[in-house]
């Protein structure tokens, strides 16, 4: 796959430059600056978390700044948030360890936004961090990545499809957020407020819906090693508060000696914080021991736990408000157990656990949803820097594509540019150690450019088996020079290397197999899955192709 004959070849360093004008907030004659900060720009999706500080006194920043203009694109430089790419939407300051760049006229910003984004640039970035405590990213090694330019015009097309692309997740977003009311608002329409109390259930206090007991973790220190590591899932205050409704994961496990000294509460108990996050709650969804700052709700026939989950969501207010206001708020389990509470008719609670139910099968659907679009997203983002995207747009408009292209030589021949290129894709090396059966080689010619240098970089590179369920192992391979040389014309993620060795396994150019590995947490035995190279002598699936391809091949076609 040769990429389109309109498209040159540059390096960031040459279409993007670095802002170097530095403001000193204390003696600078602005009295009012627009600051952004690293903490200001969520990762991957460059918005901003909150609104940036107007700053309208100098003194408020102690320390020089960069400034930037509207347009420019601000980059987090240190590796924990090299993913932290804004554009910026206003004139402004930004910290030191932001870079802001600023774009030549070959590149919109948007699209070179894009692609700093892209799962390729990260993986490279991140690995040419230097430094022991923040690594930082050096200048140089930024602006000598690769980035394919195609005409300022096709950049424009593809800019507006990914542009749709983020509007579909917006909207999503906006979606998601109504359906996390739902369950309020309904039990707001069935119950009313429960300190309100506007439909006259008869009031009794909490300890008449159900048992209340604390946790139970006799040991100090709470975390010692022998307690932890085992089979027994053990949950905090924390994993309840980011719960939802639900808690589906845990962060920690008790071992043998941890459970010996607590208590293992079953699935379906309702957990309570007293501690910290206050009053919060969530539903168990697997057994699990938790500590005394956490106490379980078992309800009594005819009661159901989600009808209390959300009375407490209502009083969450009150708890907080009552809570000693000290270093970390709690309460006690005396003023748990004198809460009044409306008791409706079972029925009625019953006909609002179901419906707290179907919003949450609601919610594991648009999760599946989300999870799909943003691979939809990613392999949008791979095809729009390779000219996959916008093929048949560009069938279509030839003629101002050709202008374009004239313009953009004119602009470079005055600038006396040297720095672009043609894109060329890697030529394949020859490994004839590799292909020693004459049956292969038909299958290779039928690949993809992309697929055929993933796997001449693969064999290359795997003396041994690569586990990529290994994250760190994975991770490896995608960086090493064996294959970012082979792929340099082409825009990738590790998701895509993956899918890619799966269907070169599918097809037996490749063997995947599992290897067993025992947790070090839970001590249970696991099987990762790896990749290797095939051997010599090893049977594939080649002799069953070769017999099925023989009688549909017209004589003499398929040598021996």
């Amino acid at each position: 796959m040769s990429l389109p004959d309109t498209w040159v070849a540059g390096r960031l360093g040459d279409v993007l430059g670095r802002v170097e004008t530095k403001v000193d907030p204390q003696t600078s004659s602005t009295l009012s600056h627009f600051y952004v900060g690293l903490e200001h720009i969520e990762s991957h999706t460059g918005r901003l978390l909150r609104a940036a500080e107007d700053v309208t006194e100098g003194s408020d920043i102690l320390s020089i700044k960069t400034a930037f203009k509207k347009g420019d694109i601000l980059y987090g430089k240190l590796r924990p948030n090299l993913n932290k790419v804004h554009l910026a939407e206003q004139d402004g300051i930004c910290s030191t360890d932001i870079w802001a760049l600023r774009a030549s006229s070959e590149i919109l910003p948007e699209f070179a936004l894009h692609y700093l984004r892209s799962p390729a640039v990260h993986v490279r970035v991140s690995q040419s961090a230097t430094g022991a405590n923040l690594p930082r990213l050096p200048a140089d090694s930024f602006d000598r990545i690769p980035i394919p330019l195609p005409t300022v015009l096709e950049q424009q097309r593809i800019v507006e499809v990914l542009r749709q692309g983020e509007s579909i997740a917006d909207l999503r977003k906006h979606a998601e957020a109504i359906v996390d009311k739902l369950a309020k608002q309904r039990f707001a329409e069935m119950f009313g407020h429960p300190a309100e109390n506007p439909k006259g259930f008869h009031s009794l206090p909490f300890q008449d819906f159900g048992i209340l007991d604390r946790g139970v973790s006799k040991h100090r220190p709470r975390d010692a090693n022998h307690l932890i590591g085992g089979p027994y899932p053990f949950i905090q205050t924390g994993d309840v508060s980011n719960a939802g409704d639900w808690i589906t994961t845990y962060q920690a496990t008790y071992s043998e000696a941890g459970l010996a000294q607590s208590k293992l509460w079953p699935k379906g108990t309702l957990c309570i914080t007293i501690a910290a996050n206050i009053a919060r709650a969530a539903i168990l969804e697997f057994d699990a021991c938790f500590p005394d700052s956490v106490v379980a709700f078992t309800p009594y026939e005819g009661i159901c736990s989600e009808y209390v989950l959300y009375c407490l969501r209502f009083y969450q207010e009150f708890f907080e408000h009552r809570a000693p206001k000290s270093a970390q708020m709690n309460i006690n389990l005396d003023t748990l157990r004198t809460l009044r509470m409306p008791m409706p008719p079972a029925p009625l609670q019953e006909e609002f656990s179901k419906f707290l139910h179907a919003v949450r099968l609601l919610n594991q659907t648009t999760t599946a949803q989300a999870e799909g679009h943003k691979e939809l997203v990613d392999e949008l983002r791979i095809t729009a820097f390779t000219g996959e995207l916008t093929t048949n747009w560009r069938n279509g408009h030839q003629e101002e594509i050709e202008q374009a292209t004239m313009a953009r030589e004119q602009v470079l021949r005055a600038r006396g540019t040297k720095g672009f290129s043609r894109i060329t894709v890697n030529a394949l090396p020859a490994y004839p150690f590799v292909i020693t059966r004459p049956t292969r080689s038909w299958l290779l010619a039928e690949l993809s450019k992309f697929q055929q240098q993933v796997f001449y970089a693969f064999v290359s590179y795997a003396a041994h088996p690569l586990v990529a369920d290994d994250p760190d192992t994975f991770a490896a391979f995608c960086a090493d020079d064996a294959l970012t040389e082979q792929l340099a014309g082409f825009s990738y993620s590790p998701d895509r290397i993956r899918r890619t060795l799966s269907q070169l396994a599918a097809l037996g150019l490749i063997a995947r197999i599992t290897l067993p590995h025992i947790n070090p947490l839970t001590l249970d035995r696991q099987y990762l899955q790896a990749f290797r190279p095939l051997r010599d002598d090893e049977h594939t699936q080649f002799a069953d192709v070769e017999a099925l391809r023989r009688p549909l091949s017209p004589a003499g076609e398929v040598g021996e």
